[in-house]
């Protein structure tokens, strides 16, 4: 047994020694960082601890507080939700404000920009505040000098100034229209006098009077692009709204149904020509007048363009009729088959490019809503018929595509009606069946 002891006072040092740098030396290297950091920041703080912010300027003083829930809100001058991106920029820059350096000595603060400071951040917390004040540039321009509450005065980052130099717009929440999109059923549009309006049937949205199927992504994106509508001012004051002498009638008025909530916004032209929205309360809301020119708000803008309404997954054959040549393809084990005999990976290639194209193929413009409405010869020769087939020989589309007609050309779909113009390289995208016969598979 003697033989083993001093092994067993060597674990035992090892214990020891380990025990006393995780209880003793880690936890005192661990507060010496901390104290390093705590050096190295002007203030002592950390963003959860945070309640309130007021950030005051010679000309201005904005207040932001932290509710109940965590969301920013501003107090004053105005009450407002804040926008929670600038709130964060904001917060992280107290927390982080950097010693550059101190400043020894400072017998004049006026010589620094202090006595009248451009920028004075005020934080709450819990218990008691931290205040820091930002005054000029130090003649290197290597920083700003900032003074704390206690009067020690540090150099720190110049851009530290910028970031609490902002304007109560700045501080506000910019969208100003909440509801969620997928909850919508119903949507009604009044637009430079014309009037359109929506609602859904399952996953498909129909306009009525006259009853016409709407498209569903264009739908999506003037729900989502409404949404996020970001106002670049606001008029919040009695004085404020009249000095903009908005126009009576609204240019565009929006109403949406999601649910039991009804939400209603109208776009006015003010009396300089800049563009504002009135939603829920008085305030008015200025707006980028591309960006709502660029919204569909019109029964045209709106209208579904699809020719073929079917699923490239859910293509299993494809009937081609291109001339006096008539030929199927159809998805088989081994891959696609040219009436029975299969093909090749660049003649299958050929068929999937070809599916594609006509399960993504959408019109130009609506050229009439019947074929009927056309010349009569539109479709008496055409270029080619695809007729698209699923599982069970179901038929999923069948689409008619004219000859060109100079730059023109026309598909129609059997099934919705309307009678599209489409690009004149359309028909290219549909290989003859002397060309898928060039690409068959050796035989085995």
């Amino acid at each position: 047994m003697r033989r083993y002891w001093g092994t067993v006072a060597l674990l035992a040092f090892a214990a020891l020694l380990g025990l006393y740098f995780v209880f003793i030396e880690t936890p005192r290297e661990r507060a010496r960082s901390d104290q390093q950091q705590r050096e190295g920041r002007v203030l002592s703080l950390t963003e959860d601890e945070v309640t309130k912010i007021e950030i005051e300027t010679p000309t201005d003083r904005l207040v932001l507080e932290r509710g109940d829930g965590g969301a920013w809100r501003v107090s004053a001058p105005v009450s407002a939700e804040a926008d929670e991106g600038t709130v964060r920029r904001l917060l992280s820059q107290l927390t982080s404000l950097s010693v550059v350096r101190p400043i020894e000595d400072v017998d004049d603060p006026a010589a620094l920009g202090l006595d009248q400071p451009a920028v004075r951040v005020i934080a709450h917390r819990f218990e008691g505040r931290a205040e820091v004040a930002f005054g000029d540039e130090n003649p290197a321009g290597s920083g700003v000098y900032v003074q704390r509450d206690d009067r020690k005065v540090f150099l720190t980052a110049t851009t530290a100034k910028s970031t609490f130099e902002v304007s109560r717009d700045d501080v506000r929440r910019k969208e100003f229209i909440d509801f969620k999109p997928e909850a919508v059923t119903e949507i009604a549009i009044t637009h430079r006098g014309r009037s359109v309006r929506l609602h859904r049937e399952g996953a498909e949205w129909r306009m009525a009077q006259p009853s016409r199927t709407a498209d569903p992504d264009t739908v999506s994106s003037l729900l989502s692009r409404l949404r996020a509508l970001r106002a670049t001012g606001f008029a919040d004051t009695v004085e404020q709204r009249d000095a903009l002498r908005v126009s009576g009638k609204p240019r565009t008025d929006i109403e949406i149904i999601a649910g039991d909530d009804l939400m209603r916004v109208a776009f006015v032209a003010a009396a300089d020509g800049s563009l504002y929205a009135r939603a829920s309360g008085d305030t008015l809301y200025r707006l980028n007048e591309s960006v709502v020119n660029a919204l569909p708000l019109d029964a045209s803008a709106l209208r579904d363009l699809r020719v073929v309404r079917a699923a490239f997954d859910d293509v299993r054959a494809v009937d081609v009729e291109r001339g006096q040549e008539r030929y199927r393809v159809t998805r088989g084990e081994g891959g696609w088959e040219l009436d029975g005999r299969l093909l090749a990976d660049e003649g299958t290639r050929e068929v999937e490019a070809m599916i594609r194209s006509l399960t993504a193929l959408r019109g130009e413009s609506v050229a009439a809503e019947t074929p009927a409405a056309l010349p009569a010869n539109t479709f008496a020769s055409p270029a080619v018929r695809v007729v698209l087939l699923g599982t069970a020989d179901r038929q999923l589309a069948a689409v008619t595509i004219s000859a060109a007609s100079g730059e023109r050309r026309y598909a129609v779909s059997e099934s919705s009606g309307p009678v599209f113009s489409v690009p004149p390289a359309t028909v290219e995208r549909i290989p003859s069946k002397s060309a898928l016969e060039s690409h068959l598979a050796p035989a085995s």
